[in-house]
């Protein structure tokens, strides 16, 4: 529900009695307050799921091995790396 969906709702609570005059004041306060981060938060909470963080967990060290792969074949090891 989007933050113009909650203020309807909201709005006819109140035309019906079931809100106050400042209970509506309240809750429309708090639909508007909601900040970026908050929505973002709500964002990948919604789409985010456990299958995509494990696979990044997973797929971040292979990627950075792979990088450290190439560089040594490029570049290879260096003196330094004989002592």
């Amino acid at each position: 529900m989007n933050k113009y969906e909650k203020l309807d709702k909201i709005g006819k609570l109140r035309e019906s009695g079931v809100l106050t005059e400042d209970e509506f004041v309240k809750e429309k306060e708090k639909i508007l307050k909601q900040t970026f981060l908050s929505v973002i938060w709500l964002f990948l909470k919604k789409h985010i799921t456990l299958k995509r963080v494990i696979i990044f967990i997973l797929v971040t060290p292979v990627l950075f091995i792979i990088f450290i792969i190439v560089w040594i074949m490029i570049y290879g090891l260096g003196e330094m790396a004989w002592r």
